[in-house]
């Protein structure tokens, strides 16, 4: 819970203050997950961490939103992406689920960049 939620949350309420006070319009970027919704059961603790992190998000969202901020709350969901996460699978396996991470990366970074 300490690595996908609480620091998530400790890192938001340390940075708000200064991104309130610009002038220009500025985003908080989450990642989060899609076991969020659809929870896994072999995956408890990390289901439920990212499934706070979803209700964080969405909730702080709605509350900057209603106060006028100009930070907006941004989540990124990737699909399953080629990394040592999957090595439970076995090393071969689980690192060939999903797609290579650069290629989710330059998707990533080419979603936020069109707004």
């Amino acid at each position: 819970m300490h690595v996908n939620f609480s620091s998530f949350v400790n890192i938001s309420l340390a940075f708000l203050p200064f991104l309130q006070a610009k002038q220009s319009p500025t985003s908080i970027v989450y990642t989060v997950s899609n076991l969020a919704i659809v929870p896994a059961s072999s995956l408890l603790a990390y289901s439920a961490s990212k499934a706070a992190l979803n209700c964080f998000t969405l909730c702080l969202r709605d509350q900057l939103a209603n106060a006028g901020s100009n930070v907006k709350i941004l989540e990124i969901s990737p699909p399953p992406v080629q990394t040592e996460l999957h090595d439970y699978m076995g090393q071969e396996k689980g690192r060939n689920l999903g797609i290579p991470m650069d290629q989710f990366c330059d998707q990533a970074y080419d979603g936020l960049a069109k707004g």
